[in-house]
């Protein structure tokens, strides 16, 4: 929902609006006064696209990781290759030293079976690995010996003969194109099921547009004709469509997923994966706010690890560092989905939640009883402790975060002070410490 909101903001930016009705502009001119302009104008577009197409989804494979998308970036860099030749060699150009338009027709066929054929084994990568190396030099091969059998050799079946039109080889082909495209858009309909959707509804946008490109060349009679007009305006569109999803795909989301990567990253510790400082602080407002609207209460709790240092000290920070992301397991598990966990730094936590004073001690108790299942099984922690703090919003306070903070921090610290005091007098740390929080409760 999210890709196809930017596509329709990507489709209606004005400077997109303008260029497309610039284009428009053109080709009807163009086609109306001077054809060979106009022929010159859109494969020379189709060029570009194709030589774009094939830049950016090579050079962003290796952040979209799609060999879809990697092999349709292979093709068209031969595909646009032929184009090319093809828009070289058309009748009036000057180019090369040809008369006939049945070369740059029997290109153009040579073209279309590349691209319709590359369009159906792309389908075949979806879901399987991609020999690179190989398949470039597959279209290598297949690519010279295609423009050889047309330029040189001349073996390649006429497409054209002057006088009569366009031959039944050419307007078979065209229809064996369009019937292996079908396919293809038939076997991408079906993976649209699994991913990059908005991707796959393009390419077979795109696939449609290059069918009906096909039928219109099946039924002009001249090179100038209005039926090859329109093949060459589909063709465009065809084009453009492939080259706007390999940007979509290829750039705009895996940059868009590194961005949120490196958003989540920011506000996440990377040790327990909870939010951190900064995370909470995006999270409050949000947090608050619903909690204002709905007249609801916020409790803030803050958790200490007592005697964590001597875990530290005695076993090293590598045993320090799995207590604590074990710890960080404890407190996801007591609490809700919709509450917060975070770490505040070192061996200090926090838990946000909608919770009034008998609701955060309920949760206290829920992470009382996890933590003394966990230190019970641990000789190593047998020492360890907890020390909570809690803190209430209510709808009738102006009390910011960094207020509630303080008042948690000051609660914890108070408990922290009566275990210490009872530490000496007790024989198992274990338990007796987490009576007196009970017994406080």
């Amino acid at each position: 929902m999210e890709a196809m909101k930017r596509l329709k903001r990507y489709f209606f930016r004005p400077q997109n609006i303008t260029l497309f009705l610039l284009i428009s502009v053109v080709c009807i001119i163009s086609a109306r006064y001077n054809y060979l302009f106009f022929h010159t104008f859109a494969e020379g577009l189709a060029v570009v696209a194709a030589t774009m197409t094939s830049i950016i989804a090579v050079t962003t494979y290796k952040y979209s990781e799609n060999n879809y998308l990697l092999f349709i970036g292979i093709a068209f860099l031969f595909i646009a290759f032929v184009d090319a030749l093809h828009l070289m060699s058309y009748q009036g150009m000057g180019i090369f030293l040809i008369s006939s338009p049945n070369i740059p027709t029997q290109l153009w066929i040579a073209g279309r079976y590349l691209q319709g054929i590359s369009l159906l084994t792309a389908t075949f990568f979806i879901d399987r690995p991609l020999p690179r190396t190989l398949v470039f030099w597959v279209f290598m091969i297949i690519t010279g010996l295609l423009v050889a059998s047309i330029m040189w050799l001349r073996v390649f079946p006429d497409c054209y003969i002057a006088g009569q039109g366009l031959t039944g080889f050419k307007i078979a082909s065209e229809w064996i194109i369009s019937l292996i495209v079908l396919i293809a858009i038939f076997r991408l309909y079906r993976a649209n099921q699994t991913g990059n959707r908005l991707m796959y509804q393009l390419m077979i946008l795109a696939m449609t547009c290059f069918i009906l490109s096909e039928i219109s060349f099946t039924l002009y009679t001249d090179v100038y004709g209005l039926m090859n007009f329109i093949g060459h305006i589909f063709k465009i569109f065809s084009y453009s469509l492939i080259f706007l999803g390999t940007v979509f795909l290829g750039v705009e989301d895996p940059y868009k997923m590194i961005s949120d990567r490196i958003k989540a990253s920011a506000n996440l510790d990377i040790l327990t994966g909870l939010y951190n400082r900064r995370g909470l602080s995006e999270i409050y407002p949000r947090e608050l706010a619903r909690a204002k609207r709905e007249e609801e209460y916020l409790g803030l709790m803050m958790v200490d690890l007592d005697n964590f240092k001597e875990v530290n000290d005695q076993y090293g920070h590598k045993v320090g560092d799995e207590v604590l992301q074990h710890f960080a397991l404890i407190l996801k598990k007591a609490v809700r989905e919709i509450d917060v966990a975070c770490r505040m730094g070192g061996d200090e936590f926090l838990i946000m939640a909608n919770e009034d004073l008998k609701g955060m001690k309920a949760l206290q108790l829920r992470v009382i009883e996890h933590f003394k299942d966990w230190t019970e099984k641990d000789m190593r922690l047998a020492n360890l402790g907890l020390s909570c703090g809690i803190a209430i919003w209510d709808p009738a306070s102006a009390r910011n975060l960094d207020e509630l903070i303080i008042e948690a921090d000051r609660e914890m610290y108070r408990e922290k002070a009566i275990h210490k005091q009872h530490r000496n007098s007790t024989s198992t740390a274990t338990g007796k410490w987490s009576d007196v929080v009970e017994s406080r409760m």
